[in-house]
């Protein structure tokens, strides 16, 4: 009976890790460094660790008092030993162009090591609450997407062909939604003496570019544009289009015959009859395949090479990817 007692008492007499969480380092972000840390603790209950309370030691003076600058772990445990936790965690916080870039440490004090340590970028505040708890429960941290501005390029005159980081990215006036950074802009132009290439510098403002090519004299008119390419695009469509019908139709009387082959009593004319009908219907759903695989790949090359004439081009965009140029 005592056994079975201290059984059940075991799980209540085992002492769950202790942890401190220290204030989040957050020059001039002192509000969301505290949402930050509110969520630290809060998760580190949720996983069932023992907090050690309010910590009235920051992190800059952790580092200071053990000389510590290089935040090892071996180093920081000390930190640890002297709030009595068996856990350490901190954290540091810094204003990005497009949100926040958090930096998250725990350490195990008792063998000096290091648990865990993360850095992420986040859009907003509920980012880094996400972002702190998926870190004390081991999950994996939330990324932001790249944050994109959309530039405008112009040209005198306009017509020129727009090149960034060697990417054809259409012909100017075009609008382009990049990744914050710093790229080589090159526009080109049958009439300009040269390529006139320049230093593109991309952060959160929307930007507008209006580059002078240097043309002098009377600008030749735009050749006109051709539709050729994709008229014959729409012809292998409607081939696709037949093809389909036609496969379909050549399965449908296909399974019809091979049904009414199978029926008893058949007399062996009708029964080569039906057997001809469903050879004839496989042949002509195999055709039908055919037909419209060859009128989609048509289709599908003719329209790429419309879009090119055209001056199309696939360029990241704040969801993913789209089509600049005109259609």
């Amino acid at each position: 009976m005592r056994g079975l007692l201290l059984l059940m008492l075991l799980p209540a007499l085992a002492q769950a890790t202790t942890v401190a969480v220290m204030p989040v380092e957050a020059p001039e972000k002192d509000a969301e460094g505290q949402r930050v840390l509110q969520a630290l603790r809060t998760a580190a209950a949720q996983a069932g660790l023992t907090d050690k309370g309010e910590v009235k030691l920051n992190l800059p003076e952790a580092r200071l008092s053990f000389s510590c600058f290089d935040e090892d772990p071996a180093c920081m445990a000390q930190v640890g030993t002297i709030l009595e936790a068996e856990q350490l965690i901190w954290a540091r916080l810094k204003a990005a162009e497009a949100g926040f870039v958090l930096e998250l440490v725990r350490i195990d004090v008792g063998q000096s090591t290091l648990i865990r340590k993360e850095t992420t970028q986040v859009a907003d505040v509920a980012g880094l609450e996400a972002a702190a708890v998926a870190f004390v429960k081991g999950a994996p941290m939330p990324v932001a997407a790249p944050a994109r501005t959309r530039v405008s390029i112009q040209s005198d005159p306009a017509g020129a062909e727009v090149w960034i980081d060697e990417a054809r990215m259409g012909e100017t006036p075009v609008s382009i939604d990049l990744v914050h950074g710093t790229y080589r802009l090159e526009l080109r132009h049958p009439q300009a003496p040269a390529p006139v290439a320049q230093t593109l510098e991309v952060g959160p403002e929307t930007r507008s570019v209006r580059v002078p090519l240097g043309i002098t004299g009377p600008v030749d008119p735009p050749a006109e544009r051709s539709y050729k390419n994709l008229w014959i695009s729409a012809g292998f469509g409607g081939l696709a289009l037949v093809g389909a019908v036609v496969a379909a139709k050549g399965a449908s009387d296909g399974d019809k015959a091979g049904t009414d082959a199978s029926r008893a009593g058949l007399d062996r004319k009708k029964y080569d009859q039906l057997k001809s009908d469903y050879e004839g219907a496989q042949v002509v759903n195999g055709v039908g395949w055919g037909l419209f695989g060859a009128g989609v790949i048509g289709a599908g090359t003719f329209l790429y090479l419309h879009l090119s004439d055209s001056g199309v081009a696939v360029v990241p965009t704040g969801n993913g990817l789209g089509l600049v140029g005109t259609f």
